[in-house]
């Protein structure tokens, strides 16, 4: 069996600045600067909108329209946790209301692959360097380069690719200048 070491080096964007997310705990919940309770007199403050919402629910149910301001812890990412959240999105449910392009994409052993790269990725992240096994690794490129369909309709995707449009692959749609994004 061939073993891949990938250094587990702080990950920089386009502009030579170390990229930037949102910081999830060990349980993957989004961590924000923190959050205290907007009620007069209440002292209570946590860094978690779901604790913060647990606590108006028992504490301030009454209350008319609570609002906090909820500011999103920001660190720079590793080669690791970067895995991590691509595969996070991957994973996320597709829906009319939140559509999830990559979903339209999967394939097969894509389960397998997923759960064997999220273990090694997870277990590495404050490692200096993740260790894959060839298999892993050659399917993250690949998964990496497929090809997004232009549009859910078949129709509307069909049109597209006549006026000459290309499709983006995984990586442009997640890391690079995405076309959905300056599209008119």
């Amino acid at each position: 069996m061939a073993w891949i070491s990938i250094p587990n080096d702080p990950v920089r964007s386009f502009t030579g600045l170390p990229l930037k997310t949102q910081k999830l705990n060990d349980n993957l919940e989004y961590v924000f600067k923190p959050i205290r309770c907007p009620s007069e007199g209440c002292k209570y403050q946590t860094v978690l909108i779901r604790e913060w919402r647990e606590h108006m629910a028992e504490t301030h149910d009454g209350e008319k329209d609570p609002q906090a301001q909820a500011e999103p812890e920001m660190v720079e990412r590793n080669v690791a946790w970067l895995i991590l959240e691509l595969l996070l999105v991957y994973n996320r449910k597709d829906s009319s209301e939140s559509p999830n392009p990559l979903r339209r994409i999967q394939r097969n052993a894509d389960s397998y692959h997923t759960s064997e790269l999220w273990r090694r990725c997870w277990n590495s992240r404050d490692r200096q360097e993740i260790k894959l096994k060839k298999e892993q690794y050659e399917w993250l490129h690949q998964f990496l380069d497929r090809k997004l369909p232009l549009s859910a309709d078949a129709k509307e995707a069909r049109e597209r690719k006549e006026q000459g449009e290309e499709p983006q692959s995984v990586a442009m749609h997640l890391y690079g200048l995405s076309g959905e994004s300056i599209r008119w």
